[in-house]
Order: C-alpha cells, then sequence, then structure tokens
C-alpha cells in the first residue's frame, strides 16, 4: 500500500469512527430535538463555521506551501495571531448587534452571541493546529482528534437528555465541546509546549518578511474562503428568513447526512492529497493522473450513495429518524445530485492552492455565490413552495460545480474528454445498481425485497471487480499483505 493511501487510511478511521457514532446517535437526538432547535442550531453552526474558517486568514493553509521548516512555523504563528485578532473583533461585533439590535430574534441572546465568539476561535485554532499536524504528517493524530470531537460532542448532547433538558443550547455547546476536546488530542504529547517554543523564539522580522511573502493569501484567498461556506451557509440563512426554523431544520439534517459521505472519506482524502500534491508539485511531477485516480474512487462512494438517496430518500428519514423527519428525506431526494458533483469539486479546489491561484478561486467562489443567492432568494421572496426553491437549487449547483471541476482539471492538463470517459465508465459500471433499485418498487422489510436487493448489491460488487483493474490490483495487494 502506497504512503498516501496508508495516510489517508488513518484519516478516514477516525472519520469513520467519528461519523458512525454521529449517525447511530441522530436517530435518538432526532426524538428529544425539534425540528425547530435544529433550525437554529444550523444557524450557528453556520455562522461560526463561516467565520470560524476566515479566523486564520488563510495563513493556515499557507503553512503547507515552504521547504523551509522555519517559515512554515512562521505561518502557523501568524495563523494563531490572526484567530486572536478575529475573535476579538467578532466579540466586539458581537456586543454591537446585542445592545443595538433589539429588534433581533428571540434566540439571538447573549449567550449565543457569546458561544459564536467562543466557538469562532476554537474552530480558528483547530484549524490552525490541523495543517501543521498535517504538515508534520502527524495523520493518526488528526484521525484520533476527528474521532473524540465526534464523540465528546455526541454524549455531551445526549447526556442532557437524562436531565431532561432538550433545547438549542444543548446542541450548540456540544459542538464547543467536541471542538475543545479535539484541540486538546491535537496539542498533547508535549505539542503544546513545543509550538509554544517556536513562538516565543520566533524573530518577529522575519515573520512579517513570511507575512509579505504569503500577503495574496490573506488578501485573497482569505475572501475566497469566507465565501466558499457563506456559499454553503447561504440556504440555512434563506430558509429561515423566508419559510420557518422547522423547515430550516429539516434542511440542517438533510444536508449533515448528505455530507456523511464527505466527513467519512472526502475531507480525509483532499486533505492528504494537498499534502501530497504540494510535494508532487514542489518536484515537478504531473499531477494529473493521481487526480484521475483519486476521483475514480471517490465515485465509488458517491455514485451509489445518490442512486439509493434518489430512489429511497423519504422512506429511509421517517425509517431511521422518526415519521415528522420524511419531509428532510424528499429535501435529500432533490438536493442529492449535486453532491457528486460538489465532491469531485471539492477534490480538485485544492489545486487553487496548490497552484498559488487565489485570485481566480477569489473569482470563482464570487461568482458562485451570486448564482447560488439567486438561486435561492428570487424564488423564495416570489413565494414559490421550498421543494421548488431547492429543486432550482440543486441545478444550480450541477451547473456551477461541474465548471470549477473541468476548469481546474484543465490547470493540470486533464482533458475535458477524459473526465468524461471517467464518468460514462462509472455510470456503466453501476448500471446493476441502477437498474436493481428502478425495479424495486418502494422500501420496506419484506424478504423478497431484501433479496433482492442483496443480490443485485452482489451483483454490482462482481461488475466492480471484473471491469476495474485497480479494484483488482488494490484485492490482491490486501490478499498477499494477508
Amino acid at each position: 500500500m502506497s504512503q498516501f493511501a496508508r495516510n489517508a487510511a488513518k484519516l478516514m478511521a477516525g472519520s469513520f469512527g467519528a461519523q458512525l457514532f454521529a449517525f447511530v446517535t441522530i436517530p435518538i437526538i432526532t426524538r428529544y430535538y425539534s425540528p425547530d432547535m435544529f433550525g437554529v442550531f444550523s444557524v450557528y453552526y453556520s455562522l461560526v463555521t463561516v467565520l470560524g474558517a476566515v479566523s486564520t486568514l488563510r495563513f493556515s493553509n499557507a503553512s503547507m506551501l515552504p521547504k523551509n521548516e522555519e517559515i512554515a512555523t512562521d505561518l502557523v504563528t501568524l495563523s494563531l495571531c490572526s484567530v486572536i485578532f478575529s475573535t476579538t473583533l467578532i466579540s466586539v461585533i458581537c456586543a454591537g448587534i446585542y445592545i443595538l439590535w433589539s429588534e433581533r430574534p428571540d434566540y439571538i441572546d447573549a449567550w449565543f452571541l457569546f458561544l459564536v465568539a467562543i466557538g469562532v476561535m476554537l474552530v480558528g485554532t483547530v484549524q490552525s493546529i490541523n495543517f501543521w499536524s498535517l504538515r508534520e504528517k502527524s495523520f493518526s493524530r488528526m484521525g484520533w482528534s476527528r474521532f473524540l470531537e465526534s464523540i465528546s460532542d455526541r454524549s455531551f448532547v445526549l447526556f442532557l437528555l437524562v436531565f431532561n433538558h432538550a433545547s438549542y443550547y444543548g446542541l450548540l455547546v456540544g459542538r464547543l465541546v467536541g471542538l475543545f476536546c479535539a484541540l486538546n488530542i491535537l496539542l498533547r504529547g508535549g505539542r503544546f509546549t513545543r509550538l509554544k517554543s517556536q513562538i516565543c523564539s520566533k524573530k518577529w522580522q522575519r515573520v512579517k518578511k513570511s507575512a509579505y511573502t504569503y500577503r495574496n493569501f490573506p488578501l485573497f484567498s482569505t475572501w475566497a474562503h469566507l465565501l466558499s461556506p457563506v456559499n454553503r451557509a447561504l440556504p440555512i440563512w434563506v430558509l429561515m428568513g423566508f419559510y420557518s426554523p422547522a423547515e430550516t431544520g429539516f434542511y440542517a439534517l438533510g444536508q449533515r447526512v448528505l455530507n456523511i459521505p464527505a466527513q467519512l472519506t472526502v475531507n480525509a482524502l483532499s486533505r492528504t492529497f494537498l499534502q501530497k500534491c504540494v510535494e508532487d508539485n514542489n518536484q515537478g511531477r504531473d499531477l494529473g493522473p493521481n487526480t484521475l485516480k483519486l476521483m475514480s474512487a471517490v465515485l465509488y462512494l458517491v455514485l451509489p450513495t445518490v442512486i439509493v438517496l434518489l430512489a429511497y430518500a423519504p422512506r429511509l428519514f421517517s425509517l431511521i429518524f422518526g415519521a415528522e423527519w420524511e419531509i428532510a428525506g424528499r429535501y435529500v431526494e432533490i438536493l442529492s445530485p449535486a453532491l457528486a458533483i460538489f465532491f469531485l469539486y471539492r477534490i480538485c479546489s485544492i489545486f487553487f492552492d496548490v497552484l498559488e491561484q487565489q485570485k481566480q478561486r477569489l473569482l470563482f467562489d464570487a461568482i458562485s455565490l451570486i448564482l447560488h443567492a439567486a438561486a435561492l432568494i428570487v424564488p423564495s421572496s416570489l413565494g414559490w413552495p421550498i421543494l421548488n426553491t431547492l429543486t432550482i437549487l440543486s441545478v444550480v449547483s450541477c451547473t456551477v460545480y461541474l465548471v470549477g471541476v473541468i476548469v481546474l482539471l484543465s490547470k493540470i492538463r486533464v482533458s475535458f474528454s477524459q473526465f468524461l470517459l471517467l464518468i460514462i465508465g462509472k455510470f456503466a459500471i453501476f448500471l446493476p445498481l441502477i437498474i436493481g433499485v428502478c425495479m424495486v418498487p418502494g422500501l420496506s422489510f419484506s424478504s423478497e425485497i431484501i433479496i433482492g436487493l442483496t443480490m443485485v448489491a452482489l451483483l454490482q460488487l462482481v461488475v466492480i471487480f471484473l471491469v476495474d483493474k485497480d479494484v483488482r490490483s488494490l484485492a490482491a495487494k490486501i490478499i498477499l499483505t494477508g
């Protein structure tokens, strides 16, 4: 097994454990926490994610690029200093909102705003230390931190149910508990002391020089990185403004389920792939072949997920999360086609950083945000049903991210025909699954349907094994290793 595969496996192991625990506990949580509570939590989570993502001014990402270790730690230092500055600024803004905005929604109270500032600080700090760990190839530690983040978050939320205290504050504080535990794992083993000594011994003249050298990250990449999470959070804010907290909660749960494949593999793969691509690019290697292989592997996860969700999402949500959450499954059914394309874009988006094209990223994310905002705000303001609004959003997302994938692949000399052949080939491989779910009329526990789906799954595995030589090669390596 290659070094890249081993590193990715370490990260995915932590993500798999985290998502497995999260998925097992969600059906319990959804039976005690209402869609309204999830709606408020989704607003909080989106705010913290958006602000936390840019609190480092992207010096965290820049720390991956230098060959010199001292310059890299300069950028980690700048990243942490940026988090402190950003948290202070956001705290002042939150205080101003509380004092001056008298007609704010009831849930935006002093505690809500205080927890926003704390959340931004934790998200930014974890992001800074994560990239430092990624550069040092501490993949096992990163995997453990991701696993314990999920365990501590959900355990706290479930612990509150013992006292019959289910409120959106439980979901908010649970998120902060998870981030704190993740940070603790990342800094254990003397790493905090080592990081502190490195920062204290810095020559600030050199730090200023490093800041100037990588100035495009705060000047351009920060704004691009702000637009990207705003783009993902925009549906939450629009739905909360034009519809209701309950419908926002349905969307939030659906989006969380859709993100499970990303949390399981795509995020871990993209982070590990970033580290490898930086090395390959510095050594003048061609980035195209490995990119196509990784996209092929991602499609093996994403395509069957989308096919199953298109066929069974409403029934699955009703069965797993409770009858009142069936509408969340209908949302997922509409949004799932954009899932595969976004995950491919997630892999390719690392080339903005690898090739240091921050201005191009800013332009793409700005156009993407404008188109997504129009797709949401125009039908919502016209009073269209939420399902129609989400349908338009899904079509726009598919188009925007498909264009993004094609443009980014061209930058590493992968042609459109190569990409098209990859997609057509994967759809051909999954024809047994597509035909199988179309033939099954509905999801139930009848023995005939279970047997039928099992046979479809086995046939699909046989087809993949016979058609894809990379899968056969991987299986052979596993057998020989065993």
